[in-house]
């Protein structure tokens, strides 16, 4: 009988569990402490843009400091191929003239050849006296020093010329690896820049999510604010109900979320203050004593929601409802039937999230429902 029992026992603790996790509903305090975590990642998350886009800047700097280099290597790699283009014509010229100068003097070489003794003989023959004689062979002789030295002389300016072209091309080779290393900078900057302004539209992407949660979260905050001013003497319940609950949920008596610290899917680790009971969908829920319907309506993350006042400072709430079976101001009866179990708001499935709540000073903070029930 016993290990029978225990068998039941375990069955019953498989089925509870199988049924819909729910979120909790949060309180005002739990509310406001999510607004100021959502508020400081949302600072961080600006301070974050600000650094990216101090980066973007100095990237910016640089990429325009590397194009403003580009552009003078460029303008004088123009400037030299100018120049080495002007030199090879120089080069071009000098060397036609130095082949006809050289062909001249080997063309009077050998024409003093063929006419033997270097042409002496027809000197002589010319000459009327010595006199004449000896200018002719001095003529002679300064007209072959003068075409050896024009030829030295041009292969000496062919040299000069040569020289400078080598010179130039070699500058042009050296401002053409610098290009190139600059090209690379400018690329990998280029890069850099696009890697950072991804980063910063994400983090804007991100921000700008932040915002929305944030504005989310004070339109909660807001909502409950708007109840709480809306707590006046007159409208707090004054019957008085007997401090003594009936359970919320008749015939579904398992929890699958009790009144404790937990995971929570949306907000992380967080209390839930409330208990969750799993049932069927349209399962009525009934109000757990005599009170004054607060508020009945769609209430931010919990949805389909009743608030009721039962007096002596106590409230309590029903929320993810798939609809609801009472309005505000109405007084209802202990075990009447005010909405039918859904899972509206943030919920991940069929249940009613039961709390019960401080009123007065104290309102917005939960307490254990288990100690009402």
């Amino acid at each position: 009988m016993k290990d029978r029992f225990r068998i039941a026992v375990i069955l019953l603790l498989i089925l509870s569990m199988t049924f819909s996790f729910a979120y909790a509903t949060r309180s005002q305090d739990e509310v406001d402490a999510d607004i100021e975590e959502k508020q400081q990642e949302l600072d961080e998350g600006k301070e974050k843009v600000e650094e990216l886009e101090g980066e973007m800047s100095e990237l910016q700097s640089e990429i325009d400091e590397t194009q403003s280099n580009i552009d003078s290597v460029s303008s004088q790699i123009v400037d030299l191929q100018g120049q080495i283009s002007d030199n090879q014509v120089k080069l071009e010229n000098k060397k036609a003239e130095l082949e006809v100068s050289v062909e001249n003097l080997n063309q009077r070489l050998r024409n003093m050849y063929k006419n033997g003794s270097i042409g002496f003989i027809d000197v002589i023959l010319s000459s009327e006296n010595v006199t004449d004689l000896i200018t002719n062979v001095e003529l002679v002789g300064r007209i072959y020093a003068s075409d050896k030295n024009l030829v030295s002389t041009l292969e000496k300016e062919y040299a000069e010329i040569e020289e400078i072209q080598t010179a130039l091309e070699s500058q042009k080779t050296e401002l053409d690896g610098k290009m190139g290393e600059l090209n690379s900078l400018q690329e990998q900057l280029s890069a850099d820049y696009a890697k950072v302004e991804a980063s910063k539209s994400e983090q804007e992407a991100i921000n700008d999510q932040l915002e929305d949660d944030l504005a989310d979260l004070e339109a909660e905050s807001a909502e409950i604010a708007a109840l709480i001013a809306s707590q006046s003497s007159e409208q707090e319940y004054q019957g008085g109900g007997s401090g003594a609950f009936v359970w919320p949920v008749p015939g579904n008596y398992s929890i699958s979320s009790e009144y404790a610290y937990r995971w929570c899917p949306y907000h992380g680790y967080e209390l839930h203050s409330g208990i969750d009971i799993p049932a069927s969908y349209g399962t009525s829920v009934v109000a757990a004593d005599d009170g004054l319907v607060i508020s009945a309506g769609w209430m931010g993350s919990y949805g389909n929601a009743v608030l009721i006042s039962h007096g002596n400072g106590l409230y309590t709430l029903y929320g993810h409802n798939s609809s609801l079976n009472v309005s505000e101001g109405q007084t209802v009866s202990q075990g009447q039937t005010i909405a039918f179990v859904g899972s509206t708001g943030n919920s991940t499935g069929n249940h009613c999230h039961f709390e019960v709540r401080l009123g007065g000073s104290n309102y917005g903070n939960s307490v254990n429902p288990h100690n009402y029930l």
